[in-house]
């Protein structure tokens, strides 16, 4: 079990051990190697939406979310489990994740400082979809409150984050009853285990990107510009060949 060394997230020096791990990347605990494997254990709480392809909000008269998320400090890989109510029917996701960290040069998370994106199977009513999903996990600082009561568990507010973009947020399905309907969340996730001694969960780097790197504009411009090169030629050959 993952949880088998469970430590609550009301201890601070294992919420604060679990903020100093979540800020260490692979390449940093390759060259360290003094970490062994480390699995965060997160407790997610939050809302959950559908929106229709103009952005308006289908009604949903039970929209709690709740689930909990598994990270590997090490490869940055994880699983999510989360489930809920829709229209009085249970819905579950499930599926892996790949996390990653937000710098000004590069930014997979959409402005966010840390962000995973997944491979989630969404099933409700006996129907089971498959959807890419982003999150966007910025750290929640603790309050004067937290501080006066030692209640410094490390949390992050998540929320869904526009991968179309559309402007809406989220990421529309493509198959399913809900075809072309986004599903939303927003929430928020909290440290409350860190087992030291964890399987190591393998990141699958998932990425969902809103839109073309710089580096896949450019392929793309040179691939195009390829394409109608060819056809040009093709189209000068058939014209000589019809003028002979």
């Amino acid at each position: 079990m993952l949880q088998s060394r469970f430590i609550q997230n009301k201890n601070v020096l294992p919420s604060l051990a679990g903020g100093a791990l979540l800020a260490l990347s692979a390449n940093a605990h390759a060259v360290l190697g003094v970490l062994p494997d480390t699995i965060l254990t997160f407790d997610f709480n939050g809302q959950f939406a559908l929106y229709d392809s103009t952005g308006a909000a289908v009604p949903n008269d039970t929209p709690a979310v709740s689930g909990t998320i598994l990270l590997d400090a090490y490869t940055l890989g994880g699983t999510a489990a989360m489930g809920g109510d829709f229209w009085t029917l249970p819905w579950t996701a499930n599926g892996d994740l790949s996390a990653y960290i937000g710098t000004p040069i590069d930014d997979p998370c959409g402005g966010a400082p840390m962000c995973a994106h997944s491979n989630i199977d969404f099933s409700w009513n006996g129907n089971v979809m498959p959807v890419q999903a982003a999150f966007g996990m910025t750290p929640l600082f603790p309050t004067f409150t937290d501080l006066a009561s030692l209640d410094l568990g490390v949390q992050f507010s998540v929320e869904s984050l526009d991968t179309e973009p559309d402007g809406i947020k989220g990421t529309a399905m493509t198959t399913g009853p809900f075809a072309g309907f986004t599903p939303y969340f927003t929430g928020t996730a909290t440290l409350v285990g860190i087992n030291l001694l964890g399987s190591p969960i393998a990141n699958r780097d998932i990425f969902v990107s809103p839109v073309p790197e710089p580096s896949e504009a450019a392929l793309m411009l040179v691939g195009m510009g390829l394409v109608a090169g060819m056809a040009r030629r093709a189209r000068a050959k058939r014209a000589r060949t019809g003028a002979g």
